[in-house]
């Protein structure tokens, strides 16, 4: 089984204050509760093997065929951009237009930017957004079990980049 490594609190002689005590008793319970949820959490998944590449790729039928992966990879593109924008200004509690003000650009370029058939995005409007959004953006080539396995697994909180200022926890809020 996973879980925190933990030792017993050794007791300070009784000349420690009561409140001592009861700070150490708080943080031995609390640690045997983490443990409790973090061991149930991991014997709940589970234990089957992802499946290889190629396996992922031969159980998609359709994608045994080169237009349709390349309309596959180019939707997803398209719409993952977009959904991308609308997350991360929707959790950051920003408008359009408070985007726009922070890109440079007008409302009507962000909600083309957010329509996930637009499909006209450029690097460099993009390279705005993530810094407005105080992100990195990657644009890499990747293969397609890679594609596959990333669009099964979308979510908001997957979507979404925390700035800079969040991961380091100095949120600017």
């Amino acid at each position: 089984m996973i879980g925190f490594v933990t030792t017993s609190i050794a007791m300070q002689p009784s000349v420690s204050s009561q409140k001592n005590d009861l700070s150490r008793e708080a943080v031995a319970t609390r640690t045997q509760w983490v443990n409790s949820r973090f061991n149930s959490h991991i014997s709940s998944r589970t234990t089957k093997p992802a499946p290889s590449a190629a396996e992922l790729l031969k159980s998609k039928e359709e994608w045994r065929d080169r237009e349709y992966r390349a309309c596959y990879a180019e939707a997803a593109v398209e719409q993952g951009v977009a959904f991308q924008i609308q997350v991360n200004r929707k959790r950051r509690g920003w408008s359009q237009k408070e985007l726009a003000d922070r890109v440079g650009t007008r409302q009507n370029a962000i909600c083309r930017l957010e329509d996930p058939d637009y499909g006209s995005h450029s690097l460099r409007m993009l390279m705005k957004v993530a810094a407005a959004f105080d992100v990195a953006l990657i644009v890499k080539l990747a293969s397609f079990s890679t594609l596959a396995r990333e669009s099964e697994s979308l979510s908001e909180h997957q979507l979404y980049a925390a700035g800079y200022d969040e991961e380091i926890g100095m949120d600017e809020t």
